[in-house]
């Protein structure tokens, strides 16, 4: 039993010293219907530039919602205000129609890297700006976006 325990206690801290939750954030969407025009702001505050960090987005969505995929713009403001435009597929449901992430039958929350081992350039303020780019004027069925900031320790 000490042996178990032992064992336990040994993952959770190798596990731990890997990466380090560094900002996280999410907004609830109104109604459930993210409207194209409605863009959510995270301020990540970079203190040290010196480490690499992993960054996902997080999203929430009913198995109402229409699609088996999502596209977003994300703008990220520099401290220095140069804009960097990007555009991110989120996969919501595979092949063949079964929903993907983790949660109950009706809601899945989803983890999507959008940036591995990023050194940021700078210290300061980074905007990130998330914007749905689908075709459709409404999303229904998408409840929550996030984003998440890791700093990985070497």
């Amino acid at each position: 039993k000490k042996l178990v325990l032992y064992f336990i206690l040994i993952v959770l801290v190798v596990f731990s010293s890997c990466s380090t939750n560094y900002y996280e954030k999410s907004y609830e969407i109104k109604e459930k219907k993210w409207s194209s025009d409605e863009i959510f702001q995270f301020n990540v505050e970079i203190s040290d530039n010196s480490k690499p960090y992993n960054m996902y987005i997080n999203i929430k969505n009913s198995t109402d919602y229409f699609h088996s995929n999502v596209f977003l713009f994300v703008n990220v403001m520099y401290p220095d205000n140069t804009v960097y435009r990007d555009t991110v597929e989120g996969e919501l449901a595979d092949y063949r129609g079964q929903w993907l992430g983790k949660g109950n039958s009706n809601y899945k929350t989803n983890k999507f890297l959008y940036k591995r081992n990023v050194f940021f350039p700078s210290t300061g303020t980074y905007v990130f700006a998330i914007q749905h780019a689908m075709r459709d004027e409404f999303l229904s069925g998408i409840l929550n976006i996030g984003l998440e900031v890791e700093k990985i320790k070497n």
